[in-house]
Formats: C-alpha cells, sequence, structure tokens
C-alpha cells in the first residue's frame, strides 16, 4: 500500500501475519499448477528470493513439476531468525520490539516455512539452486545445505543478493536450464 516499502508488511517481525501470506501465496501458485496441469500443459517453477521461497514450498504441495529454479531464496527462515545480526533479522526484530524469542516457539512456528524440512519434492537433477556469494539477506550456506540435502544443481554467482535478484546478467544460464531441463536444445 501507498507508504510502505515492497515487502516491508511481509518481513515486518509478524510471524503469524508472515505463515499467513505465505500459505494463500502457496495456495494461489498450487492453484495455478493444477489449472494449467489439468489443461495439458507442462509445468515448471522459477523464482527470485522470496519468489523463490514460494516455488521451493509450492514445490512440496504440487505434483508433475518438470523442473524446479529458484534464486537466492531464503531457505532457512529459523535459522535467519536466530542470528544475533543481519539486515533481514534487524528489520523483523524490530517489528516485533526486540522482545527475547524462545528457540522452540521460533522453530515450531517457522518449520513450514523451511523447505529443507520436508521430503524433496522433486529428482535432485530436476532441481536448480542459484546463491550470490554476497548475500547480506539470505545466508549462502542455507542454499548451500538444501542443495546437498536435495542432491540438487547448485551455482554460487560473485554477487550481492539485489546484483543477482534484480539483474538480468544470470538470465541466460537460467534460460540455458530451462531448456535442458524441457529437453529442447
Amino acid at each position: 500500500p501507498p507508504g510502505f516499502r515492497p515487502g516491508q508488511l511481509i518481513v515486518g517481525g509478524d510471524l503469524g501475519h508472515q505463515l499467513a501470506v505465505t500459505r494463500q501465496a502457496v495456495l494461489d501458485l498450487w492453484r495455478v499448477i493444477v489449472t494449467l496441469q489439468q489443461q495439458g500443459r507442462r509445468v515448471g517453477l522459477m523464482g527470485v528470493s522470496y519468489g523463490g521461497l514460494l516455488s521451493l514450498l509450492t514445490s512440496l504441495r504440487a505434483s508433475g513439476l518438470d523442473f524446479l529454479i529458484a534464486i537466492a531464496p531464503p531457505t532457512n527462515i529459523m535459522g535467519m531468525l536466530q542470528k544475533k545480526g543481519g539486515t533481514l533479522v534487524r528489520g523483523v526484530r524490530r517489528g516485533i520490539g526486540y522482545q527475547r524469542w524462545d528457540v522452540a516457539d521460533i522453530n515450531r512456528v517457522c518449520r513450514p516455512l523451511v523447505p529443507g524440512c520436508w521430503p524433496q519434492p522433486l529428482d535432485g537433477g530436476r532441481i536448480a539452486l542459484h546463491a550470490a556469494m554476497y548475500d547480506r539477506f539470505v545466508p549462502r550456506h542455507s542454499i548451500e545445505d538444501l542443495a546437498k540435502l536435495w542432491n540438487a544443481r547448485l551455482t554460487v554467482h560473485k554477487a550481492a543478493h539485489y546484483n543477482l535478484a534484480l539483474s538480468t546478467r544470470i538470465l541466460p544460464d537460467v534460460v540455458r536450464e530451462v531448456c535442458a531441463f524441457i529437453d529442447v536444445a
């Protein structure tokens, strides 16, 4: 809405709101996938940053996906919130008033948002993850951990989060991946 920055209300410290927003986004995307598949279309998912997380989470619900590509996705919200610093964590802490968090509560509330807590949705060869080496928002190691857990393709780019998420420089790489996934040479 007017007066707010993009994403400010999504990641503002209200974890209940965050869960509700994410749940609705996954349900909406899942509905689109089912509709397209019912029309006989092949479907793959690709998302960037929060969209990458939504793609990962939706892939856990949807069946019959051709591929999954996630670029700089926040793959471990629990781990991010338990850290003492970081741009995103400082914003969330400011939003909830710097109250003390119980680690067990964080883990319980955030578990639905952590793709690695759930069974792998596709064969690892059909999943490509991209991480930014100098990312101050999304810890690279969390994407690397998910890639290892799911045996997925991993590309680490010498970039920061915004350079990777908002730049067209990786588009040729992503286009090649999509073509390889759908067997177009």
